[in-house]
């Protein structure tokens, strides 16, 4: 009944779906924009006019519920207005709440998340797999990497492949992704205009099976073109 509700509300006022992200919808009016961002029962919206925006939020008001405030966290992504646009961050809270929940809040730092020339192992035993969260582990990195840490794409990827029976040294390699966290928990990201394009890539990555894996995305304006780490990682995490 929400999710029905969340998207008759924008329909009937004239916003238009996103072709960049379906919870995305924007309002052109008059020379005026609005974006709204709606996740689950929060939102976001920006406007390039103040008034627009806050007779928008009014007529959000009149039918739903809702507690208005100026945008400085969502989602766990930290949100700071600067002269020369945003600065949008996970550090500060999300990062530093991981760190915290797996005990690696004052751990040795390291400059990669990963060692060179790692191989997959598997068939770990049950009493390895239990004394470490590495399911939950790889899951809140995830989810750190889809906010705004696309560096730990391929380290997550390639972890993520032992979820079943993780061994010792598959846990050590998460364990060093948290550390490498740790030493760069001040990283952050401004908004900017240019492409980004992400490559990961490994050569014979499995050498059980002989594969090499090769993952390119490019985002312009916020729209991902190529396939995206995210699905099948859930999916992974899931199964």
């Amino acid at each position: 009944m929400l999710a029905r509700t969340l998207r008759r509300f924008p329909a009937e006022h004239n916003f238009k779906v996103s072709e960049a992200d379906p919870c995305l919808y924007v309002r052109e009016r008059n020379g005026k924009k609005i974006l709204l961002v709606v996740y689950v029962d929060d939102g976001l919206a920006a406007a390039t006019d103040t008034q627009d925006l806050e007779e928008f939020l009014d007529e959000l008001k009149s039918e739903f519920k809702i507690v208005s405030n100026k945008a400085e966290c969502f989602l766990g992504l930290e949100i700071k207005k600067q002269e020369n646009g945003l600065k949008i961050s996970q550090q500060h809270i999300h990062a530093t709440r991981i760190l915290e929940r797996f005990r690696f809040s004052d751990c040795e730092a390291v400059s990669t998340p990963l060692l060179k020339n790692l191989e997959i192992t598997t068939a770990g035993k049950e009493s390895e797999t239990t004394a470490f969260p590495y399911r939950q582990a790889i899951g809140a990195l995830m989810y750190l990497m889809l906010g705004t840490r696309p560096d730990l794409a391929f380290s997550i990827g390639f972890l993520s492949r032992t979820l079943e029976n993780p061994t010792k040294e598959n846990i050590a390699q998460v364990k060093r992704v948290f550390r490498y966290i740790s030493g760069t928990i001040n990283v952050e990201s401004s908004n900017a205009t240019a492409m980004l394009t992400l490559v990961a890539a490994r050569r014979l990555g499995d050498l059980h099976q002989g594969s090499s894996s090769c993952l390119p995305q490019e985002q312009f304006h916020g729209k991902v073109k190529g396939k995206p780490w995210g699905p099948f990682l859930l999916q992974r995490l899931r199964s």
